[in-house]
């Protein structure tokens, strides 16, 4: 316990290096570690710590810190957004499903693709919430809702099959073709 403490003191450091590596190294099972991570994913204003803080306390035993942390997702940050967005997905879970919601509305078209992939690797996928964004033209979130429509067999509507044919972008047109017939 007293390596604990010693070690979140230097989390109050002023080089980011430093803090990095303190969060890091933090056990967000233990409550006082915790706390100091919560109080990063806040007020910290390097965008790395803040990041790295949100992703450590997904590890904690406590639902509200890990309910905290799924607050990432509103930074002000797009860096902080765009990494996280791509951590969730990365490993989704059903404890993820309203933060990926969240997600698909950000003005971010990478963490809206990156919320498609999320919800796409959930029991059921999220039908509703991936219609949400078909009229999304930005090239990769037409390529996610592509994954996602592949790995769900959502059946997209022919005018959406039709704009993704008709893409400007050359892996937007090749990936729909992947897609399962509408039938």
């Amino acid at each position: 316990p007293e390596a604990g403490v010693f070690r979140m003191s230097l989390i109050g450091q002023e080089d980011p290096r430093i803090k990095l590596r303190v969060t890091e190294l933090a056990d967000p099972t233990v409550d006082f570690e915790a706390r100091k991570l919560l109080y990063s994913v806040v007020n910290e204003p390097w965008d790395e710590v803040r990041y790295a803080s949100a992703v450590r306390l997904l590890g904690s035993r406590n639902e509200t810190f890990v309910e905290e942390a799924l607050k990432a997702i509103r930074d002000d940050s797009v860096g902080v957004r765009r990494r996280f967005a791509a951590f969730l997905a990365s490993a989704p879970t059903e404890r993820f499903r309203a933060t990926f919601r969240i997600a698909l509305a950000d003005r971010d078209p990478y963490v809206r693709a990156s919320a498609l992939d999320g919800l796409a690797g959930l029991p059921g996928g999220d039908g509703a919430a991936a219609a949400s964004i078909f009229a999304d033209a930005h090239p990769d979130v037409q390529l996610a809702l592509i994954r996602y429509a592949i790995k769900t067999r959502l059946a997209l509507p022919a005018e959406l099959r039709k704009r993704l044919a008709e893409s400007s972008d050359p892996r937007v047109r090749e990936a729909q073709r992947a897609l399962p017939d509408p039938s």
